[in-house]
């Protein structure tokens, strides 16, 4: 009656346990993805802890994994770890070695999801995925198309007020697995306004995001090398590199995801792309 269609299932000991796969039965999962059927419902997501900062956070992870299985659902939401080594800030040698090993299980739980046809996707919040920035070097060490990201839009702003979100986005549009819309008011971090009454800027935000069906961005000034290495973090099909010569001759140097292409014509490029969009093969 209230117009949904999807609802997602939070599994958090402490903080949302609407399932928990450590108590309920298999009998009793499948009853709620019933229950949900009569009412015209389908599971989209698991939410679930942020815990593979330890190891039998890996097993806790998997559960959630099979319980999307059960559910019907192809995705498992977490997230990184605290900056906090219980109550104090990590060392920089702590820091890096719970980095590493955050890595590895993530890694570990990847596998596992790909073997159940489920995909993982990682919250923008605290620790090593506070903005959208932040989160390419994790895409680059886990590189797996079955790690994607939760952009949250009230998270961005909770740690810097001045942040723009509609900005930030652009670094992770081509990762993006599920968009938590949360507004933030900085007169009041605890709160949660309603959509459109906080500091996010919602219509940039959803203007990149329709933006991103054919994404396209000029680098002038920037390291060559620097940009080349981030445009493949991001995994962008292609990209065009344009230096004297090719502006001489009417012509880019066309590269892509398996390497380069060629220098080709300025038309035959267009052409190119234009039939992989026509066939979905870009």
């Amino acid at each position: 009656k209230a117009g949904f269609n999807g609802v997602g299932i939070t599994s958090v000991g402490g903080f949302g346990e609407h399932l928990m796969p450590e108590r309920q039965t298999a009998a009793e999962i499948a009853a709620v993805r019933e229950w949900l059927a009569e009412y015209g419902l389908t599971c989209t997501c698991i939410v679930g802890p942020h815990c593979l900062n330890s190891e039998d956070g890996v097993a806790k992870f998997k559960r959630r994994i099979d319980l999307a299985v059960a559910l019907g659902t192809d995705l498992v939401e977490g997230g990184t770890f605290w900056p906090f080594n219980g109550r104090l800030p990590y060392s920089e040698s702590e820091w890096r070695r719970a980095t590493d090993l955050f890595y590895y299980r993530l890694g570990r739980a990847a596998e596992y999801a790909a073997s159940k046809g489920v995909r993982i996707t990682v919250e923008t919040h605290t620790g090593l995925t506070h903005t959208g920035e932040n989160c390419l070097p994790l895409l680059e060490r886990v590189d797996t198309d079955v790690v994607g990201i939760t952009y949250d839009t009230g998270n961005i702003l909770h740690r810097d007020p001045s942040a723009k979100p509609e900005e930030d986005i652009r670094h992770v549009l081509g990762h993006i697995f599920s968009l938590h819309v949360k507004d933030f008011d900085p007169n009041d971090p605890r709160g949660r306004p309603a959509i459109g009454e906080g500091a996010v800027n919602f219509a940039g935000v959803f203007e990149q995001l329709r933006a991103a069906g054919i994404r396209a961005e000029v680098y002038d000034g920037e390291a060559l090398g620097k940009r080349i290495r981030t445009t493949k973090i991001q995994k962008v099909p292609y990209f065009l590199v344009i230096g004297d010569d090719e502006i001489a001759s009417s012509t880019a140097t066309l590269e892509g995801r398996v390497g380069k292409v060629g220098t080709l014509p300025v038309a035959d490029i267009v052409a190119k792309l234009k039939e992989e969009i026509r066939t979905r093969a870009l």
